[in-house]
């Protein structure tokens, strides 16, 4: 099938210049698009920018400072723009009607704004610039861009221009800082001499000092005892008369101590024992405590078993509504069953009358059958042998008959004569025996009987044809047949016997089951009527449990509800209760220790009470004897302190103006003192300060002079820093870095297009195999596809310059690429027809979103991270930028590519087999519908 593809191909002339025009698309694609934009950041001086400069130079520090008209000069001298150099309106109009990208516009006050550093409001300079993005964004972003870098320069201009002023400024101040070191270095020696005159002065102000602050001291401590003492003695006089008043008190209740004694003792009797029996009291609740608390922790246990318990019957009872539900179904059930139960038992008791006048006539039959003990039957059997032998002697005579006749003519024995053969009932006689089926055996009895006699019919026809032979003397023909006849009536008439024997015997076991029949009958009628009655309780009971059953389904959400409750309930018990039942008992044992050892200390300290009692009467006796002798001396001592409190205000007087003149002689020498002092240490400070003053000026006014920059160092101040690049790879230009998608795009709509064009389900010659058709449009398919990708990297080469690091790689990958979008496209374009190329053509804008081939994934849209990974554009993006910039590893991209090619090729495969089995079948495919309905 091959040979025939290509055979059919070549000699279409048109299709091979179909074949040939799509094997050009990629090239096509990737060679125009990427040519138009191959290297815009190469050519920006080719960018049409308009340049407005309204600055006004102003003077600076003495010099004319002109910003605008620098930055004007030194654009002409650049060319990463094509500046042009107009006015306001013309910039305008261009801007609008797309002459110029962008307009830089240098206001009136730049210079002077630039001149404003130094002063108390510095302003920043403004430079304007316009862009009109909808001529063309890029464009404007590109001139925004030269903007920053001229914005820059500008800034690093006024910097400079910043720095020659401070410089000058600084050649100022070393003048200024030589000529104060000068001064400085006077104004040390003046200090030098001031310093010797004040230690003079302040020795001699040293010793005035010292000599008012003895005379100071001394009046000091004067007043101080002399205040003192007055004190003292109002105190003394307020205090005697005081103590004369509690001596009094004290007196009168040491007398009610006394008369109280005799009841403290008492009461010291009733507290020793009442801390015994508070001992005694403690101790038992101590032992009541330990039961409470072992209680308590037993309470709380059992609180745990049953909240588990309840717990359990909650998760128990959540299933009770429903089983009730269903019980009472059951229970609905059972009453309707034991309704129909009672009414059937109701029918089978009125059936059993009749039952008992069939079983009655049934024995009556089978007696009427056996006859007076059992004549009839014996009658029947020797009838049955008499009729066997009759046929046995006429069977054996039948030979001479037919010898006297043989020689007459003119007679034929009657074919016409009737038997039956009733060997068919023993078989059924004897089962009937067996079970006892009395229907079943009488019938067969009485099948038999109707033989015998159409037997017994026939004998007489027979006997009646041979006496007509013998009158007559007739023929021999049919004898033969008569012959026949006689011999089987006669092993008839035998088997008959044999029937009738077990007949006999039957009708015998019958008529005894019968009679057993009707005798058992009143019993049976008797245990169906109560078997009625009991129905009739049963369906009674059946309805009353019906009733139970629906109102425990009623009350059964409530019981949930309650066992639910109490399950809460007991949760809430042990929480609030038991549980702190537990530890109240616990703390109360704690704390009935710590009560019984306070009782015991409590019990030995009313003992020690006790025993001290007679210690404290005697105490008290020689108390109030005290007392009295107490009371006697302050009244003397309250006399004599009045005496001191009239003459003391006088004395008091003069020691207070003594003291005041003594302070103020010390205080005025002690300034005077420090004074000096605090002089003869500044003019220390003076002195050291001046020297620090002259050499900081001097080395101040050296430094300065260090550090005026020359023209290079303001360079570097005002650009301090310098930024380099490293690239890990390298990428010449746009072209280069959009070739990865753009190659990746072209491929991709090159196999469209052959999917399109080619008929890729239609097979030349004779099909022989699914596997031998897919071969012979993959010869053709995947050729095409490894030369679109090779005309596409060598057009690239020759028409764009495209140069990458990797050469050999880039082509590898696109041609696995190329292999990988043709085999994707050859099972879709199989499978779904023009549908599936459509669909094709729309996974491609999914991918071109998804591949981030333009922005990086950080920058692209919040769906794209979930697309990135899923689409083949991701992976040949990635390989191409790794080819064509000298960048990592490819062999990932490669794997997938690969893993893509041998998938889709298979599934292809298996898709041609499925179709050929179908064809030769001779049944309808997919392709026949797509066909039909114009999609093929």
């Amino acid at each position: 099938m091959v040979r025939q593809e290509w055979k059919k191909l070549l000699h279409n002339k048109i299709l091979l210049v179909v074949i040939l025009a799509v094997i050009a698309i990629p090239s096509i694609y990737t060679t125009l698009f990427l040519g138009s934009m191959w290297d815009p950041y190469g050519n920006t001086d080719k960018l049409p920018v308009a340049v407005v400069n309204e600055d006004q130079p102003v003077e600076y520090q003495g010099a004319a400072l002109d910003i605008g008209g620098e930055l004007v000069k030194k654009l002409k001298e650049e060319k990463s723009l094509d500046f042009h150099f107009v006015g306001k309106k013309e910039g305008e109009q261009g801007l609008k009607d797309g002459t110029y990208y962008m307009m830089i516009r240098i206001p009136e006050d730049f210079s002077a704004k630039a001149g404003t550093l130094t002063g108390e409001k510095p302003e920043k300079m403004e430079l304007f610039y316009e862009t009109n993005p909808g001529t063309n964004y890029i464009a404007s972003k590109m001139s925004e861009t030269a903007m920053k870098e001229m914005e820059s320069a500008v800034c690093q201009e006024v910097t400079r221009t910043y720095i020659q002023a401070v410089m000058d400024k600084v050649l100022q101040a070393k003048e200024g800082m030589e000529q104060a070191g000068q001064g400085a270095g006077e104004l040390e020696e003046g200090t030098v001499q001031a310093a010797e005159g004040n230690k003079i002065i302040t020795e001699n102000l040293r010793i005035l000092a010292d000599s008012t602050l003895t005379f100071r001291n001394g009046t000091q401590n004067f007043s101080e005892g002399l205040g003192r003492y007055i004190q003292g003695v109002d105190t003394l006089g307020s205090g005697t008369e005081e103590l004369d008043q509690g001596a009094a008190a004290l007196t009168k209740g040491m007398e009610q101590v006394k008369e109280k004694m005799p009841e403290l003792s008492d009461g010291a009797d009733e507290l020793a024992d009442g801390a015994w029996a508070l001992g005694e009291g403690i101790r038992e609740a101590a032992k009541g405590s330990q039961d409470l608390q072992e209680g308590a922790v037993r309470m709380d246990d059992s609180m745990t078993e049953l909240n588990q318990g309840l717990l359990a019957l909650g998760e128990a009872a959540a299933s009770l509504p429903e089983a009730a539900r269903e019980l009472e179904e059951g229970a609905g059930t059972l009453a309707e069953n034991a309704a129909a139960l009672h009414s059937g038992l109701e029918t089978l008791c009125q059936g059993t009358a009749q039952w008992k006048e069939g079983a009655e006539s049934l024995d009556s039959g089978l007696q009427n059958i056996i006859g007076e003990n059992g004549s009839q039957s014996e009658a029947l059997s020797q009838g049955a042998a008499g009729l066997s032998q009759s046929l046995e002697t006429l069977y054996n005579n039948l030979p001479s008959y037919i010898n006297v006749f043989s020689g007459e003519e003119g007679f034929t024995f009657s074919s016409g004569i009737q038997s039956t053969d009733p060997s068919y009932l023993y078989e059924e006689i004897q089962s009937a025996v067996d079970n006892g089926d009395m229907d079943s055996l009488a019938g067969a009895a009485w099948a038999a009987l109707e033989a015998a006699q159409t037997n017994y019919q026939g004998l007489q026809e027979m006997e009646e044809q041979i006496s007509i032979v013998q009158e007559a003397g007739a023929d021999y023909s049919g004898a033969e047949e008569l012959n026949g006849q006689i011999s089987m009536l006669k092993d008839q008439a035998a088997f008959l016997a044999q029937s009738t024997a077990a007949y006999t015997e039957g009708v015998n076991e019958a008529a005894r089951g019968s009679r057993e029949l009707v005798s058992g009958l009143p019993g049976i009628t008797d245990g169906i009527s109560q078997a009625a009655a009991g129905s009739g309780e049963l369906a009674a009971g059946a309805g009353t449990l019906l009733q139970g059953i629906s109102g425990l389904s009623q009350k059964a959400p409530a019981l949930v509800q309650g066992i639910q409750e109490a399950v809460q309930g007991g949760r809430l018990l042990q929480t609030q209760g038991t549980s702190v039942l537990k530890k109240g008992a616990e703390s109360l044992a704690s704390g009935t220790v710590v009560l019984s050892q306070g009782s015991t200390r409590l019990e030995e300290g009313t003992k020690r009470l006790k025993e001290q009692m007679p210690v404290l009467f005697n105490g008290g006796d020689q108390l109030s004897q005290g007392i009295t002798a107490l009371k006697e001396g302050t009244e003397s001592l309250k006399e004599g302190a009045a005496e001191l409190e009239k003459n003391s205000p006088s004395l008091l007087e003069g020691a207070s103006r003594l003291s005041q003149g003594g302070e103020q002689i010390s205080q005025g020498a002690g300034k005077l003192h420090e004074g000096s002092m605090e002089l003869g240490d500044g003019l220390k400070s003076l002195e050291k300060g001046a020297g620090t003053l002259k050499d900081a000026l001097e080395e101040g006014g050296s430094s300065a002079g260090n550090s005026v920059l020359s023209e290079e160092g303001m360079d570097m101040f005002a650009a301090p820093a310098v930024t380099k690049e490293t690239q890990i790879t390298e990428v010449e230009n746009n072209g280069h870095a959009m070739a990865p998608y753009m190659m990746s795009v072209g491929l991709w709509v090159g196999c469209i297009a052959f999917s399109l064009m080619y008929p890729l389900t239609e097979y030349s010659g004779k099909l022989k195999s699914g596997g031998a058709w897919w071969r012979s449009k993959a010869s053709v398919l995947y050729l095409v596809a490894l030369l679109q990708a090779a005309v596409m990297t060598g057009a690239l080469w020759i028409f764009d310059g495209f140069r990458p690091v990797q050469p050999g790689k880039t082509l590898l990958t696109a041609c696995l690429a190329s292999l990988a979008f043709m085999s994707i496209m050859y099972f879709f374009t199989n499978l779904l027809g023009k549908a599936g190329s459509f669909l094709m053509l729309v996974f491609m804008v999914v991918q071109l979103a998804g591949s981030v081939g333009t922005y990086p994934l950080e920058l692209s849209g919040p769906f794209v991270p979930y697309l990135h990974d899923w689409v083949p554009f991701t992976y040949t993006v990635t390989a191409f930028r790794s080819t064509i910039s000298g960048g990592g590893s490819i062999g990932k991209c490669l794997l997938f590519l690969g893993v893509l090619f041998l998938v889709f090729s298979l599934m292809t495969i298996l898709e041609f087999q499925i179709r050929a089995g179908k064809i030769k079948r001779g049944k309808r495919t997919w392709v026949t519908w797509l066909k039909a309905h114009g999609l093929e």
